[in-house]
């Protein structure tokens, strides 16, 4: 859903006609560091019948895409800064970035299963919603 919901943002670029090296170059980190993070969160499929333990990967790669999900809502800020024209616009504008932030935060201290589903299931519903 999170890739979807970026993808379909972009969208608002269609109609651009002149692009600069920087808008290039900030749309390229943007959906690099996206492609990691959905990279990182989906376990490679193992052999025919080996069995994927989730909790096991998630105990192990947790810390790693949830610092990616962080590093993602920075380079969101920095995307939706340098389109925007004045703090109060990029205020307006980032309120999903700023609340995937928070609870990215909170998904990356928390210590239990059920704060871990809570908050990806608060960033899936935020996906949803601000799409």
């Amino acid at each position: 859903m999170l890739l979807i919901g970026n993808w379909a943002a972009f969208w608002r670029g269609h109609n651009t006609q002149s692009w600069s090296a920087l808008d290039v170059l900030i749309l390229l980190v943007f959906t690099s560091v996206l492609y990691a993070f959905c990279d990182l969160v989906m376990p490679d499929k193992p052999g025919d019948q080996a069995v994927i333990d989730l909790r096991e990967y998630h105990a192990r790669e947790g810390r790693r895409y949830k610092l990616l999900q962080l590093v993602f809502t920075a380079m969101a800020f920095l995307f939706i800064a340098h389109n925007s024209t004045s703090f109060v616009q990029w205020l307006d504008v980032s309120k999903f970035a700023i609340l995937a932030a928070l609870i990215g935060g909170l998904a990356l201290r928390a210590r239990s299963v059920w704060l871990d589903t809570v908050t990806a299931a608060a960033i899936t519903v935020l996906a949803v919603v601000f799409s």
